[in-house]
């Protein structure tokens, strides 16, 4: 008796050394594998970043090539600078010299050959553009007041409830500058004109501030000195660091801070007279705002302190009490002189760069489209096309209004009415053909190639349907989808612009798969009552500001939706099997039936149904697996296990109905199991199990 106990001994000892080897070299599969595909990531993201650098390479070109184009234009016109002249330029009109001289006489041109190349453009009837400065900040940081201020007006007052809500231009004359500058330097002599835009500054209007930075040549952050940095200002910040824009930190209200004075000096020294408690709340202030401008990638510093070009300018000013506002003009017409692109005649022949701010209902005009103009020239009676949706529809100019110089095109004036006009302006455009162009968008001329941007999109039976503030940015999403994903994302429809209730309800209406019910918005954020109307239709809506974000927020969406759908149709999985009953191994021949098998293909699993083929016999229902005395969830080929069976019918009996003669026993798959495991579970199959389900199909006449 003792030889065959260890006999028996020793044959436990080795299935439980194959059974360790067997785990070890599965675990060195899957390291095997997950190193494969940890390196088919990595080629993958150095191809992705390869191809990333190719364009910015090629971009680069085109920018060189530009900018010989725009020298050769300037040289033909007469207004090319030389690199001496700019260096000229540069050197009267550095920050540090002018906060140096503040109280002597600042000289920015003397005998400048700029002069010259402005006088002789005005010699020749030509008109150097007015630079377009936009004002961007948070809700009531004193934006709308501080052009009220310059204009003597007071628009902010008139407002609905104080408050800034739609994007207004100001064009003020070179006249009101010049007086304000030469408080501090009485040599100015600079003539040049300055188009404002002013947007609110509430969360919900972060769309108009989008449109508002995108026309500007230089961007006025203003921030309250008390509250410092706060979520428009934020939001402000990333839209100008994306858009490479140069900008001027204006800290308003320093009157509200306790104790402050007023002296008539600059700035700087106004600050050194103030009593100690005033100074030290101030840097107080001060330091805290740099702080939180450092932590979003911004350095930044009080201008007269400026030794690196690198860092933006702090301007503090009160302008409530008119205080250092002529400082502020003061470091805008440094910069402005800085800005080559400024200082290029603008004239007719110029491609037309003119764009949509608001439709609005003018009394006695009807329905006109505000707009600015920055290049180019618009005359009554000319041909042009606005952007209605996805495509650009034709209209003629009946009017061209301007408001009096010095006065916000918001409020009601006498309008004045022109033939034509050239350069840089704000203006009303009254159309033969009323159209509500999309705001944001261009209007553009018939001779020109971007036409039509939107006419060439193409569209799928069925997809999802994508948003963008703007034809080009929603060109751009349309192109990265379909030319740029792998496999290309299908879209249903496209439309630019807010998110509306019925938008959604049409979506819904869609005979769309449940994977497809979404809305891509590009460089737009629904409001709430949006999000909560679509999810209550079971829409998502997914929105980012970079198309790269919105495609990664659209991947996890799909991921989850599939762990969701794989997870509700698991208890359809049924996965394959063919195994055979062990001659005297059986445990219990009732219900439930336990059986000692052996498994000769694929993996038994739990909640397996089991079918046998010769006797034409579901017999049941895997209900329990144990494995050396040990529950386990599945059988693996080659093992030998007991298998626990709930019956289909409780009178079913080993011996009676069925045995070990039987031949094969197998699990009963189905047309319905199999697309599920098509759709949900294949990565989990290998080869051989599906070679398996092939000869299952035939066994049990699946077609």
């Amino acid at each position: 008796m003792a030889p065959k106990k260890n006999n028996k001994k020793n044959s436990a000892i080795s299935k439980l050394a194959l059974e360790r080897v067997r785990k070890v070299q599965e675990e060195e599969l899957r390291i095997q594998q997950e190193i494969e595909e940890e390196e088919k990531r990595r080629k993958e993201e150095e191809e992705k970043l390869a191809k990333l650098e190719q364009e910015r390479l090629e971009k680069l070109e085109k920018k060189k090539l530009a900018k010989k184009e725009k020298i050769l234009k300037q040289k033909k016109e007469g207004t090319y600078l030389t690199a001496n002249q700019k260096e000229k330029l540069r050197n009267h009109q550095s920050k540090i010299q002018l906060l140096q001289d503040y109280h002597k006489d600042v000289h920015v041109y003397e005998n400048s050959d700029i002069l010259d190349s402005i006088e002789n453009a005005k010699k020749d009837r030509e008109y150097f553009r007015s630079p377009v400065i936009c004002i961007l900040g948070h809700v009531d940081a004193g934006k709308t007041k501080l052009l009220d201020c310059l204009r003597n007006s007071n628009v902010q007052q008139n407002e609905a409830g104080g408050i800034t809500q739609q994007m207004g231009t100001t064009h003020l004359s070179s006249d009101i500058i010049h007086n304000y500058i030469r408080n501090i330097d009485t040599n100015h002599n600079m003539e040049m004109d300055m188009i404002f835009l002013d947007t609110p500054g509430h969360e919900a209007f972060s769309s108009i501030r989008k449109n508002g930075s995108a026309f500007a040549d230089i961007v006025l952050l203003i921030v309250d000195v008390l509250r410092g940095v706060q979520q428009q200002t934020i939001e402000s910040i990333q839209l100008l660091r994306n858009r490479n824009i140069p900008y001027i930190i204006v800290l308003n209200k320093m009157d509200r801070l306790y104790g402050w004075k007023q002296f008539p000096v600059v700035m700087e020294n106004k600050i050194e007279q103030q009593d100690d408690t005033t100074k030290q709340e101030f840097y107080d202030k001060l330091s805290s705002i740099i702080l939180d401008m450092n932590k979003n990638e911004i350095n930044a510093e009080l201008y007269w302190n400026i030794v690196d070009t690198d860092y933006v300018p702090i301007v503090p000013i009160s302008v409530l009490t008119n205080e250092s506002i002529d400082e502020l003009l003061l470091v805008i017409s440094t910069i402005v002189q800085q800005k080559e692109d400024l200082f290029s005649a603008s004239n007719e022949e110029e491609s037309l760069q003119c764009f949509v701010m608001d439709n609005k209902m003018l009394e006695g005009y009807g329905n006109t489209v505000d707009v600015l103009l920055k290049h180019g020239c618009l005359e009554e009676g000319q041909k042009i096309y606005l952007q209605q949706g996805v495509k650009y529809v034709p209209s003629r100019i009946k009017l061209l209004l301007t408001p009096p110089i010095n006065t916000d095109m918001r409020v009601k004036n006498e309008f004045l009415t022109h033939k034509k006009m050239v350069g840089t302006m704000g203006l009303k455009i009254v159309l033969y053909d009323p159209i509500l162009p999309v705001i944001g968008s261009n209007i553009l001329l018939e001779d020109q190639e971007s036409l039509v941007i939107a006419n060439d999109l193409q569209f799928d039976q069925e997809g999802v349907v994508i948003f963008a503030s703007t034809s080009n940015s929603l060109h751009a999403l349309h192109s990265f989808l379909k030319n740029e994903c792998d496999p290309p994302i299908p879209i249903v429809e496209a439309k630019i612009g807010k998110i509306y209730k019925k938008d959604i309800v049409k979506i819904s209406l869609l005979k769309n798969k449940e994977e497809y019910n979404v809305i891509l918005a590009f460089d737009i954020i629904p409001d709430e009552d949006i999000l909560n109307f679509a999810n209550e239709n079971n829409i998502t809506i997914l929105y980012a500001d970079i198309i790269y974000h919105l495609l990664e927020k659209f991947k996890k969406h799909q991921d989850n939706l599939f762990i969701q759908k794989k997870e509700k149709n698991k208890h359809l999985m049924v996965y394959p099997c063919l195994f055979n009953i062990l001659k005297n191994n059986i445990f219990n021949k009732k219900n439930p039936l336990v059986l000692g098998v052996e498994i000769k293909e694929g993996c038994l699993h739990i909640n397996t149904p089991i079918f046998i083929p010769k006797k034409n016999l579901l017999l049941g229902r895997v209900i329990g697996i144990q494995k050396d005395h040990k529950d386990v969830q599945l059988a693996t080929k080659g093992s030998q296990v007991a298998v626990k069976i709930e019956t289909e019918n409780p009178s079913i009996q080993y011996g009676r109905h069925f045995d070990e003669e039987c031949g094969d026993l197998v699990s009963f798959i189905s047309r319905e199991s199999i697309n599920v495991l098509k759709e949900f579970f294949k990565e989990e199959m290998s080869k051989d199990d599906l070679v398996l389900i092939m000869k299952l199909k035939k066994i049990l006449r699946i077609s």
